[in-house]
């Protein structure tokens, strides 16, 4: 058995339109040096509204208005705990959004496939966590999110 198996695995799903990734991706980078050689994370894109349609969920967001309530409570407080203060969310986020966010998961996977150095995906990763969740930029007057060429384009640079 090699030495390198004995590092403890983290097959980390995500997909950069949910704020929890967002949280999480910015928790994974703040340790990524201490970790570094002791922990190995395995970056796992994937497309959320695909499970949500699979498995005949629905998003917090369109769920019964207790939790709804309780999801605005919790993102709340998930912002002081991880200490990013990520934007609301978009207003035209069922409309586009949700629909559009998987132009940059295709774009992670893409990357993956042809074998991207690591250091490049995770910079996009964190730039288009930024684009979604943190850069008023990227946001229209009334806090819509366009997701389109111009944004990708901007997050590879």
């Amino acid at each position: 058995m090699s030495e390198s198996s004995n590092i403890p695995r983290i097959s980390y799903f995500f997909d950069v339109i949910s704020p929890y990734s967002a949280f999480s991706w910015f928790v994974l980078q703040r340790y990524r040096d201490e970790w570094k050689g002791k922990v190995t994370v395995d970056l796992k894109p994937f497309f959320l509204g695909g499970v949500m349609k699979a498995t005949k969920n629905k998003p917090p967001g369109l769920a019964i208005p207790p939790k709804v309530r309780f999801l605005a409570g919790d993102l709340k407080r998930n912002r002081a705990l991880f200490q990013c203060d990520i934007l609301p969310m978009p207003a035209n986020f069922f409309s586009e959004v949700s629909r559009n966010i998987l132009r940059l998961q295709r774009v992670l996977v893409a990357a993956q496939a042809h074998d991207v150095p690591r250091e490049k995906i995770e910079s996009l990763i964190t730039a288009f966590t930024k684009a979604v969740h943190l850069d008023r930029s990227f946001r229209d007057s009334k806090n819509n999110l366009t997701i389109d060429n111009q944004l990708i384009c901007k997050c590879m640079q």
